[in-house]
């Protein structure tokens, strides 16, 4: 085996540890949406162009960016026999960037609409948004669940910044334990 597949097996690897461990330490406590697709539930505002969908899956958040009528845009393997945006599609180091509608990204699970990093970055004009969203549909895009992942991809196209706060979450998690670890031995 070559060099490239090693180092590409080994950061596999790295990103599955990496998302059983996030998956592990992550709960449901607030759920948020229908899981239709449909109209909002009462009281739940409807997304606009430009709004950033987070889609509440079991032990991850995959992401979204709503475009109109129902239909967002996500990162999705690019391999048939994996489901858009699954945990299984984590393994892949390529994904391809889909138009879909809402209620066929859900999957059943619950989602809220999350400009969360709206007070941190200012939002691209919405134009401008939705221009770049549609001219990335159907690329195939690097994937990586530490530097590259769905929430990175939204969050480049509305504010200009990819940013993972899930991922930051995850390696200060596991920066927390290695020192809560190295600490403890050391005192022994």
């Amino acid at each position: 085996m070559g060099d490239v597949q090693r180092e590409s097996r080994h950061k596999q690897a790295l990103e599955a540890s990496a998302l059983l461990s996030l998956s592990k330490g992550s709960e449901r406590l607030l759920l948020e949406g229908s899981g239709s697709g449909r109209a909002p539930p009462e009281g739940k505002p409807r997304p606009r162009p430009g709004d950033l969908i987070e889609i509440f899956r079991i032990g991850y958040e995959h992401w979204a960016i709503y475009v109109e009528d129902d239909c967002v845009v996500h990162l999705a393997a690019p391999s048939e026999e994996f489901e858009a945006g699954s945990i299984t599609s984590v393994f892949s180091n390529r994904a391809v960037v889909k138009y879909s509608r809402l209620e066929d990204v859900l999957h059943g699970c619950s989602w809220k609409v999350n400009n969360k990093l709206d007070g941190t970055y200012l939002p691209l004009p919405v134009d401008q948004i939705l221009q770049r969203t549609k001219e990335m549909v159907n690329k195939i895009v690097q994937y990586s669940l530490i530097e590259g992942n769905c929430e990175h991809f939204v969050n480049g196209l509305r504010y200009g910044v990819p940013r993972s706060q899930q991922v930051g979450r995850l390696l200060l998690g596991r920066w927390l334990l290695a020192e809560l670890s190295w600490g403890s031995s050391s005192h022994q």
